[in-house]
C-alpha cells in the first residue's frame, strides 16, 4: 500500500469495502465490522457514565443490540446518542493510523475491540462465532507482521466502517421522509426523552457525518 499515493490508498479502501459487503452472504459477514463498532459505542459510553452494560448481541442480518441499565433519562439519551456520530469517528482514526503508517497498531487496536466484546459483551451465539472467527483472521494477519497485508485489511476494516456509516444514516433518513412512525431504536430514544422529532437528530448525525467524511478525505487528498 506504500507504494500507492494516499489518494489511492483511500480510493482503494472504499472500492473493497465496497465490493466486500456487497457479496451474497460473505458481505454481511463483513458488514458486522461495523454493528460491533456501532454497539461497542454504546457500551463504551454505558460505562463511561456509569450505567451498567448487560450484554451486546451481533446478528447474521447484520442488526445489533446493546442492552444496558441506567438510572436516568439523560444517561438513556447519551447511549443512544452516541453511537451514530462516534462510530464515524472510529473509522477517521483507524484512517489516520493507516495514513501515519502505524498499520499494525491501528489493526491490533481492532483485535483489543474484538476481545474486550468476546470477554466482557457478546453472549449470542453468532456474534461469539464472528468475534472468534474474524478475531482469528486478524490474529493471523498480525502475528505474521506481513506490512502489505495489514496495512490492506486495516483500510478495507476503515472503509467499510465508513461506508456503513453512511449508509446507516441515510437510511434513517429516507425512512424518516417516508413515515416517521417506522423509526425504531436508537433515534426513537432520543425523540421520546428530549421530544424533538427525530427528524432533527437525524440531521445532525448527518452533519457530523458530512464533517468528518470531509476530513477522512481531507486528509488524503493534501
Amino acid at each position: 500500500m506504500e507504494e500507492l499515493t494516499p489518494t489511492y490508498q483511500f480510493l482503494f479502501s472504499i472500492t473493497a469495502a465496497i465490493l466486500l459487503t456487497q457479496v451474497p452472504y460473505i458481505g454481511k459477514y463483513f458488514k458486522v465490522i461495523y454493528t460491533l463498532i456501532h454497539e461497542s459505542m454504546h457500551a463504551t459510553t454505558a460505562l463511561i457514565i456509569n450505567a451498567e452494560v448487560i450484554q451486546i448481541e451481533l446478528f447474521s442480518n447484520t442488526s445489533g443490540t446493546t442492552l444496558t441499565k441506567y438510572s436516568s433519562n439523560w444517561k438513556k439519551f447519551i447511549i443512544s446518542f452516541v453511537a451514530y456520530p462516534f462510530s464515524i469517528i472510529i473509522s477517521w482514526g483507524l484512517y489516520y493510523t493507516a495514513l501515519k503508517g502505524f498499520y499494525w497498531y491501528g489493526l491490533l487496536s481492532f483485535l483489543i475491540i474484538i476481545i474486550l466484546n468476546l470477554t466482557f459483551f457478546v453472549r449470542n451465539i453468532y456474534g461469539i462465532f464472528w468475534l472468534i472467527s474474524f478475531g482469528i483472521i486478524i490474529g493471523i494477519i498480525l502475528y505474521f507482521k506481513n506490512i502489505l497485508a495489514i496495512s490492506i485489511v486495516l483500510y478495507i476494516i476503515a472503509g467499510i466502517i465508513l461506508i456503513e456509516s453512511i449508509i446507516s444514516v441515510f437510511q434513517l433518513l429516507i425512512l424518516s421522509l417516508k413515515n416517521l412512525k417506522q423509526i425504531t431504536g436508537d433515534v426513537k430514544n432520543i425523540q421520546e426523552i428530549t421530544k424533538i422529532p427525530a427528524i432533527f437528530w437525524i440531521i445532525i448525525f448527518l452533519l457530523i457525518l458530512s464533517f468528518v467524511t470531509y476530513k477522512i478525505v481531507i486528509s488524503f487528498l493534501t
